[in-house]
């Protein structure tokens, strides 16, 4: 057989193939619409918006109240003690400068860096300045000068 006797079976082929691609895919997304429905019926979940977060935060590996220093992985979270240790010590100034040094991006970085200021909570007289710069190591550090 040569290339023009075979030229309409091969159209016929793909034309067929196309459709059985078309009707799979159509019942893929049946069955997954029909799944999410009926587990949503089954499932309720009821999440206190508050205590939920989808990152999981870790004690940091050191903090020094001398060095005013914070060194982590990733982020951090402080406990109440060491919070009010640290408040404590930046409320008694104007000016407060937080240094993050961190191989982590730049979202993560301002991430942290608001979360920190967030846990703070400072009265709006302090004036705050920051600076991310890039580090070599895995550990992060966040220290605060005055």
């Amino acid at each position: 057989m040569d290339d023009e006797t075979l030229t309409p079976f091969v159209d016929a082929l793909s034309a067929s193939l196309i459709i059985m691609i078309l009707i799979a895919i159509s019942f893929i997304l049946q069955n997954s619409i029909a799944i999410d429905q009926s587990a949503r019926a089954f499932v309720d979940l009821q999440i206190e918006e508050k205590k939920y977060s989808p990152v999981v935060f870790a004690k940091p590996l050191r903090v020094d109240m001398e060095k005013r220093e914070i060194l982590y992985l990733s982020n951090f979270e402080l406990t109440d003690e060491e919070i009010n240790l640290i408040r404590n010590d930046i409320v008694q100034h104007k000016t407060l400068s937080i240094y993050i040094e961190s191989k982590q991006s730049d979202k993560k970085n301002t991430a942290n860096l608001v979360r920190f200021i967030a846990m703070l909570n400072l009265p709006q007289e302090i004036s705050v300045k920051t600076r991310i710069t890039r580090s070599k190591t895995i550990i992060d550090h966040l220290r605060w000068s005055q």
